[in-house]
């Protein structure tokens, strides 16, 4: 294979790996990181003396006044947005419906992002290990979005009230009456749902491209960083604090590719919680090991959880401090542009494909500055292709000094010509940080999420069902070969061009379809160039 492709292939990977790099050094990129092993150093010890006992669980009976006869009651809180379902059997959220969201692209089933498992939102432990998620509370008031609950203990009482705010926003006030308020655990998140047998929790290298919307982490904001954690190993005996080294948290739950559960607190606290609980699904032989966030109180405990979608102008008007959700991955700043930029465009067209295909198009205008010089390199190149083939010719011989000397002349042609021989480099290293900003976009924007395109594709932000589209996509990349001047008459080199194409198309097969349709656009535009050039070249 010519040693100048291979050099023009590692000049792309190694500006691959530098991409990457200056994500992770501007924060753009968060990798994941093992968690460390706690080690008993002098301050954790100090620690373990000092903090409560883990809670364990398990549920003895709750040291209370005797049950009155309390009937069972759901109350359901519901605005524009949501449906929620607050269980005075626990006092606690059983159920969380998003009206406007969807399990699926036929949009006949409303997404319910909390249902019921085996830990739910609201839910209260005490620090001896008892769970209050059996016992029933007494409703003292309720409103069209608000409810009051009481629970009597045997030396006090808790009370929980429930306001459903506009949006996605739940408050929640936690509090005890009594001579020695004890300290508690609530619970904000166990997963979210819909969990199907198909899906996975964590990223997998096998997945080849293809978006996995229930892969779930933890998330919390840390000084007012955003920060989070893969589900790794988690305990499933006891909750144990996220934190090694405790430190300011602001808001923390649980988060997947497109929606949240996470309890913005009003006073800011030390350190949250995280236990593994294990939940069947029909279908699927081994449980889900789903996380289980919990946050630590005193004696009182208030904020707003937040059930609903990561997306900007949703958790901006919750609260600001909640922006900081939202992470746009390897591409970041040029990601948040690119969303911008599309959002004009579909403000436009009313449709997030066509807002795809009309981007493309500007953004390769406005390379086209980058890319003539390019070109233009490119068809010098098949024109001296004659007189390279001479100096093969001349030079024959397979030593070392021969192989030197036909480099230099090769070389010394190029200078002669005007001739670069890595233009085509130069174009994929223009388009790969954009290539980048879409595929992060895709992954982060729940706005591209079951947005249709039009006849069969439902859906931008996954594979393409039928796999046509990476036909259409391998289809346009050779014929986009085919328009552009080959940079070498080396018959391997140019068998190695026709077959890049069909590996492309078996790269991109998983890959979402509006990454394949920002593909096609942009190797048609390409093509389209190309034969301009060639034909204003030829005319001059």
């Amino acid at each position: 294979m010519n040693k100048r492709f291979l050099l023009a292939i590692g000049i792309c990977f190694v500006f691959y790996i530098l991409w990457l790099q200056l994500g992770v050094f501007m924060g753009f990129v968060e990798p994941e990181e093992p968690v460390p092993a706690e080690t008993k150093t002098e301050e954790t010890a100090k620690r373990e003396t000092t903090a409560p006992p883990p809670i364990e669980d398990s549920e003895p009976e709750l040291a209370t006044v005797p049950d009155q006869e309390i009937e069972p009651q759901e109350i359901v809180l519901e605005n524009e947005e949501m449906r929620l379902v607050i269980d005075n059997r626990g006092g606690l959220v059983r159920e969380a419906t998003l009206k406007k969201y969807y399990n699926s692209a036929k949009r006949q089933e409303p997404l319910m992002l909390i249902s019921s498992t085996r830990h739910f939102p609201g839910e209260v432990l005490l620090e001896n290990g008892v769970s209050t998620k059996e016992r029933m509370f007494t409703v003292e008031q309720y409103g069209p979005n608000d409810v009051t609950l009481r629970l009597r203990l045997r030396d006090g009482e808790l009370v929980k009230r429930y306001t459903l705010e506009k949006g996605f926003a739940l408050r929640a006030e936690l509090s005890q009456t009594g001579a020695e308020p004890r300290p508690f655990y609530m619970v904000v998140s166990d997963g979210l749902q819909p969990v199907r047998p198909t899906d996975k929790l964590t990223p997998s290298f096998w997945d080849l491209g293809s978006i996995n919307p229930k892969i779930m982490q933890l998330a919390w904001s840390e000084n007012g960083d955003h920060e989070n954690r893969g589900l790794g190993d988690l305990n499933t005996e006891s909750f144990e604090p996220v934190l090694e080294k405790e430190d300011w948290i602001e808001w923390a739950g649980v988060k997947d590719t497109y929606f949240a559960n996470v309890f913005l607190l009003d006073k800011p606290t030390r350190n949250v919680h995280v236990k593994g609980v294990e939940r069947f699904t029909p279908g699927r032989e081994k449980p889900w090991m789903l996380p289980v966030m919990a946050l630590r109180s005193e004696d009182s405990l208030s904020g707003v959880f937040y059930m609903g979608p990561i997306e900007k102008s949703r958790l901006e008007s919750t609260s600001p401090a909640l922006s900081n959700l939202i992470t746009y991955g390897w591409a970041g700043l040029l990601s948040k542009w690119l969303f911008v930029l599309l959002q004009a465009c579909y403000g436009w067209t009313g449709n997030w494909g066509w807002a795809i295909v009309i981007l493309t198009f500007f953004l390769r205008v406005a390379l086209v500055p980058m890319m003539i010089p390019s070109i233009k390199s490119s068809l010098k190149m098949r024109k001296i292709q004659p007189k390279i083939e001479k100096l093969r010719q001349k030079f024959t011989g397979q030593d070392l000094e021969t192989k030197q000397k036909l480099s230099q002349e090769t070389f010394k042609l190029y200078k002669q010509e005007g001739v670069n021989p890595f233009s085509s480099c130069v174009t994929a290293l223009a388009q790969m940080p954009i290539f980048i900003a879409y595929f992060s976009l895709l992954r982060s924007s729940i706005s591209l999420r079951q947005a249709e395109w039009m006849f069969w594709i439902e859906d931008l932000s996954i594979k393409d069902p039928t796999y046509v589209l990476p036909i259409i996509m391998g289809v346009t990349m050779f014929l986009s070969t085919l328009a552009m001047p080959m940079p070498s008459a080396d018959p391997a080199q140019q068998k190695m061009m026709k077959v890049m194409p069909v590996l492309f198309s078996l790269m991109f097969i998983a890959m979402p379809s509006g990454l394949i349709l920002y593909m096609i656009t942009s190797n048609m535009f390409s093509m389209g160039q190309t034969y301009f050039m060639k034909w204003r070249l030829e005319k001059s």
